[in-house]
């Protein structure tokens, strides 16, 4: 919804001031949520990927949720994640090679969300 609003708020010179602040991608994500009554649905699998490492999601609750999430997840010639039971393991190394800090990109998507919506 871009220019749209929510509470209130018209998130063109929101767009603008966080971009200001935090630079261009941040404020993207950063806005996302704004956009929806949800944390960043996007997230979501990564977001599952630290509750497993953390032991907050069951293996199976993460297979069940995400397991089908992936690129190119409509292409019917790369396997399907069920089909290999390595694919968590996988996921779960690559997240951890990554210099991904989802905790923080939470706490700053939240951050700037209550600093707006309390302005």
């Amino acid at each position: 919804m871009v220019g749209g609003s929510k509470a209130g708020l018209t998130l063109t010179p929101i767009n603008k001031k966080l971009t200001e602040m935090v630079g261009s991608e941040d404020a993207s994500t950063l806005l996302s949520n704004l956009r929806e009554d949800s944390d960043l649905q996007s997230l979501g699998p990564v977001v599952g990927i630290l509750k497993v490492i953390k032991g907050k999601m069951s293996r199976e609750e993460y297979l069940k949720q995400y397991g089908h999430r992936r690129p190119h997840e409509f292409e019917l010639s790369i396997p399907d994640p069920g089909e290999d039971e390595s694919w968590l393991d996988k996921q779960i190394e690559e997240y951890k090679k990554s210099d991904t800090n989802v905790e923080e990109l939470l706490k700053k998507q939240h951050r700037c969300t209550d600093i707006w919506s309390d302005s």
